[in-house]
């Protein structure tokens, strides 16, 4: 989808390209160059964003495993060490999704976090 996408802005600006350069100074083909280049650009910014919403997918279902995991500890009986060091790993998580929410609820940012972000509930 990302690259349709970006196949499709990749014509949409060769065709604009080609229609201002030959109105505004001839066809000396110099319009190709800029097209591609804005065209490349679109293609990685439109890759950029669907990457980082399929990180985010697997942060997210890493803070779910991270939520099973301190239910199963606090249920069994383990060691402070062990505790100490799943605690830590609830507190690196609970940053995280502090972090994601706030970008998911900004206007500006929002269309790289994935809605499923403002779902989740911080683990205690």
């Amino acid at each position: 989808m990302i690259i349709i996408c970006g196949l499709v802005g990749l014509l949409v600006l060769c065709g604009t390209g080609a229609l201002l350069a030959d109105k505004l100074r001839g066809d000396s083909g110099e319009w190709f160059i800029g097209a591609f280049i804005a065209g490349l650009l679109l293609v990685i910014a439109l890759t950029l964003v669907g990457a980082n919403r399929l990180e985010m997918r697997g942060k997210i279902a890493a803070f779910h495993e991270a939520e099973r995991t301190l239910e199963a500890a606090r249920k069994a009986d383990i060691s402070p060490m062990e505790l100490a060091a799943i605690q830590r790993t609830v507190v690196e998580n609970n940053q995280w999704l502090a972090t994601s929410q706030y970008y998911a609820q900004n206007p500006w940012t929002s269309w790289f976090v994935p809605s499923a972000v403002l779902e989740l509930k911080s683990i205690r």
